[in-house]
């Protein structure tokens, strides 16, 4: 059996950066294209609770570098949910991931956002469906003390060792969707986020989106070691949080909304028809 470096090392190998990927083909999001019967019946389904073995990588990530230990807790209660579910996939933590979960959904924040959306759909964030960072557990005020105390080696190895994790999170769960919810990663774009982009890792440079490709909402098919999963672009929810202009707020809060029901609303179809059967 290969060694985890030598399954990474292969999905170096298989995934290719955006700007270059190879787009095997591409749908339209909105009505049906995604609403499709989900792969497996909701009997199949296994619920991954926060106690799972596949978060003992969390663990050892949150006591390797010293972090706060609610960074984990929130961290696997937000990963937890069903395997084959679409994933969530979003930027890095906010300064207040150290704070009791139900402390971190503050207004207009991004898992505010996400819940609230997942809610009107008829999805629980924390049971049903998997939302983590693409870079876990390293916020940016984390990242800045590491860089202000000159501690750069570091930060840029625990950088790596997320987005391990995230690579180690996608492989268990292996979801057939995963909707992108940061550009911070994009290789090609310009406003990049400073620290997470400075490390080059496969997860990252593939597993991100772009405003363009955001609102053009289509989808597109990756290789993920050795699997297809469809990519999702959206954007930060943040996004709308800064938006100024009132028509193009509403516009961004309307493309999310669009993007998230068009993936979520069949699986939430099933789930729920499945436990009114029972």
């Amino acid at each position: 059996m290969a060694s985890q470096n030598q399954r990474y090392q292969q999905a170096s190998d298989i995934l290719q950066p955006m700007c270059k990927t190879n787009i095997m083909d591409s749908y339209n999001i909105t009505g049906v294209t995604l609403a499709k019967t989900p792969p497996v019946t909701t009997h199949q389904w296994l619920q991954l609770g926060d106690d799972d073995p596949m978060f003992l990588g969390a663990k050892a990530l949150q006591e390797r570098y010293r972090l706060d230990t609610n960074c984990y807790k929130n961290n696997v209660r937000l990963a937890a949910g069903y395997r084959h579910m679409p994933v969530v996939l979003l930027q890095n933590p906010y300064k207040n991931h150290d704070k009791d979960f139900q402390d971190i959904f503050t207004p207009d924040s991004a898992l505010t956002w996400t819940r609230n959306i997942l809610e009107e759909i008829g999805l629980d964030i924390e049971h049903d469906v998997p939302v983590f960072d693409i870079c876990p557990m390293i916020s940016d005020d984390w990242a800045r003390m590491k860089a202000r105390t000159g501690q750069l080696s570091e930060l840029r190895q625990a950088i790596k060792d997320a987005y391990d994790l995230t690579a180690q999170y996608l492989e268990a769960l292996q979801p057939s969707t995963v909707v992108v919810l940061q550009c911070a990663t994009n290789p090609c774009s310009v406003k990049k986020h400073a620290v997470l982009s400075s490390v080059e890792h496969p997860v990252a440079q593939v597993f991100c989106s772009s405003m363009a490709e955001a609102m053009q909402k289509r989808s597109r098919i990756v290789r993920f070691m050795q699997r297809e999963v469809r990519l999702v672009p959206g954007f930060h929810p943040s996004r709308i949080t800064h938006e100024t202009d009132p028509a193009t707020k509403r516009l961004l809060a309307a493309t999310l909304r669009d993007i998230l029901s068009a993936v979520y609303v069949p699986y939430a179809q099933q789930i729920n028809g499945s436990a009114n059967a029972n």
